[in-house]
């Protein structure tokens, strides 16, 4: 089995990932099936085949303590299904931006507004 510790509850079971080819992906965790993130990883972003995390990019930062507006990152990545830009606030949103990276319209970001 796969666990995570938290302080208040103590170990938590991870379900639904592999635990004998589980490893840490820069932040997020991978197995021989997806890639995951999130508080006990229960986003599956994903396929994990040649996966690679390319880059990552700043999102938005509250400007005071009054914005109630989250903060979120983008990443790309690639795998073998193509390239994919995911939203990482409080909410979790994949996109599939090609199987090349000329394939992407710049403003794809935009598709992930929250509203």
């Amino acid at each position: 089995n796969l666990y995570v510790y938290e302080e208040r509850l103590g170990l938590i079971k991870l379900e639904g990932i592999d635990p004998s080819s589980t490893k840490v992906f820069n932040h997020f965790l991978i197995d021989k099936n997806h890639v995951y993130y999130g508080y006990y990883s229960k986003y599956k972003l994903i396929n994990s085949k040649d996966a690679e995390l390319l880059a990552t990019f700043t999102g938005r930062r509250p400007g005071c303590g009054l914005d109630k507006t989250p903060s979120s990152d983008y990443y790309l990545f690639k795998n073998t299904d193509g390239y994919w830009l995911v939203l990482i606030s409080d909410t979790v949103i994949v996109r599939n931006i090609g199987k090349e990276l000329k394939d992407w319209n710049t403003n794809a970001s935009a598709t992930f507004e929250v509203r």
